[in-house]
């Protein structure tokens, strides 16, 4: 872990949050920034090394901790909640929602002062819930962490002569495109309407004709959604646009012509359209929840099912002779030479329940102590199955045990106290979302580390350093969208459709 790096990988990391929230506040769909964050780290330290008249000593660990670093700290703005649960907590959502009197006391209204210390209390715990198990989800073969193991292989390319002229090719059309996109924005700036008046310009062309732009059909030019549907997988990208088409074409302008049959004609909030839109839509989301936690179990005892005949085939390749083993045993005893105690392990992830569990219900009014330990303690059980989904498929199910957790203790809160279930379920809910994330990526860069032959102790300790600077930082990054938009606005440029 180098000082140059830790600055590369801040400036990345914010570069990168700014990236997270745009995304998280229009679309709610974020994709895998790891590559991209290897990429730019070495670029941005080989850039360091020219500009400085520095001899280029680079390795593959210093840029192995520039990417580590700069996720840990970049993932802050999804974890923390800034487009999911922090901000429903907010009284632009109780307004999108709704405005039900009843709950107007559930208002928390976002603040340094409560998102920063809620930060430090939730995005460490998943560093250190599952170091001990590391060896289990990184050595066996079964758990090939795509976007860690994509990482790495590009990361290794970098320290070969076709790799460097290969990361120079991708920079420069890292930079037309970024260019590019930089001018085409400046330029629709000119033509929109200002603030309140989103609806205008290129970010609402009327392209589908007016009668669909009453229901917002539009097209608004913006290169940076493009970007996620290249990047998203093609099942997201088809549900998505299923689920565009069946709702806003078909299904919602449907209920509306029953106003005054299906509901009352000055119905608003949750009582008319809006309710159809937010319980069919989280009846999906649970739904569809339940049925992957299943599969997972489902996969998880097909795999253990497995095991001795994944063992009788690693035999037989080393019956065989050797070949590419040799290179597995040289990173194994690399990696198991990186000791992380586990004292530090064991009493980080005591330290973290135990401030949490004093400092969230004096942020949060109406969180009791027992809730927030209770969410503590059942955070291991959605971390294993968690990383064991991500190592197979690449996939980070932790929105998902997020939702759950949110409507059993909400449901919980609720028995004890109807004033104060919703916000103590998104509180709860975001100690589960963090901590079953973040042990999730960490085992990501471990598997990078391994790849690319990297210590485990320093992965570790980036991923410690990522996460303190993403606490401070990524909540300034935030405030920059909050100030300056109308967030959480249904017709607005940033919806928040997750915190909805």
């Amino acid at each position: 872990i180098s000082l140059r790096g830790c600055m590369l990988g801040t400036v990345l990391g914010f570069a990168m949050s700014i990236i997270t929230l745009k995304l998280s506040l229009s679309t709610g769909v974020i994709p895998s920034l790891n590559i991209a964050a290897g990429m730019l780290g070495y670029v941005g330290m080989n850039s360091y090394c020219r500009c400085a008249g520095i001899a280029m000593n680079l390795t593959k660990q210093e840029i192995t901790v520039v990417q580590t670093y700069t996720v840990a700290m970049s993932g802050c703005a999804f974890i923390i909640g800034f487009g999911s649960y922090y901000l429903a907590m907010d009284e632009r959502s109780w307004e999108a929602t709704g405005s039900d009197p009843s709950t107007r006391s559930e208002i928390v209204r976002p603040s340094y002062g409560n998102v920063i210390p809620y930060a430090f209390c939730v995005c460490f715990t998943g560093i250190f819930l599952l170091v001990y198990l590391r060896n289990t989800f990184i050595l066996d073969p079964r758990f090939v962490f795509p976007s860690g193991s994509a990482t790495a292989t590009m990361i290794n390319s970098f320290f070969t002569e076709s790799g460097q002229a290969l990361a120079k090719q991708q920079f420069q059309v890292f930079c037309k495109w970024f260019g590019l996109g930089f001018v085409w924005d400046l330029w629709a700036w000119f033509y929109s309407g200002g603030p309140g008046q989103a609806e205008c310009g290129f970010t609402s062309f009327p392209f589908f004709g007016l009668k669909a732009y009453e229901w917002t059909w539009t097209f608004n030019f913006e290169f940076n959604y493009i970007a996620v549907g290249l990047l998203s997988p093609h099942i997201v990208n088809y549900s998505m646009l299923m689920g565009s088409i069946l709702s806003w074409g078909f299904m919602w302008p449907y209920i509306k012509d029953k106003a005054g049959d299906w509901y009352s004609d000055d119905a608003d909030g949750l009582r008319g359209l809006l309710g159809y839109q937010v319980f069919l839509s989280i009846a999906l989301i649970v739904g569809d929840g339940l049925y992957n936690v299943g599969k997972m179990l489902l996969v998880g005892v097909r795999s253990l099912g497995q095991s001795k005949q994944d063992e009788r085939s690693k035999a037989k390749r080393e019956e065989e002779g050797p070949g590419e083993d040799e290179d597995f045993e040289r990173r194994k005893r690399l990696f198991l030479d990186g000791k992380i105690p586990w004292p530090l392990n064991f009493f980080g992830y005591l330290a973290c329940a135990a401030l949490g569990t004093f400092i969230i219900p004096r942020i949060f009014h109406g969180c009791t102590w027992y809730v927030i330990l209770a969410a503590y303690l059942v955070c291991p059980l959605f971390a294993i199955p968690n990383a064991y989904m991500c190592g197979l498929t690449d996939w980070d199910m932790s929105s998902t045990f997020g939702k759950l957790i949110l409507f059993l203790f909400a449901t919980w809160c609720s028995s004890v106290d109807k004033s104060t279930g919703i916000i103590a379920g998104l509180a709860t809910c975001g100690i589960v979302k963090a901590g079953t994330s973040q042990a999730a990526t960490l085992m990501q860069d471990f598997k990078t580390g391994f790849i690319t032959e990297s210590s485990p102790v320093a992965m570790f300790y980036a991923q410690i350093l990522g996460t303190i600077a993403g606490c401070l930082l990524s909540p300034v990054a935030f405030f920059i969208y909050y100030d300056a938009f109308d967030i959480g606005n249904p017709t607005g440029e940033y919806p928040a459709p997750y915190a909805k």
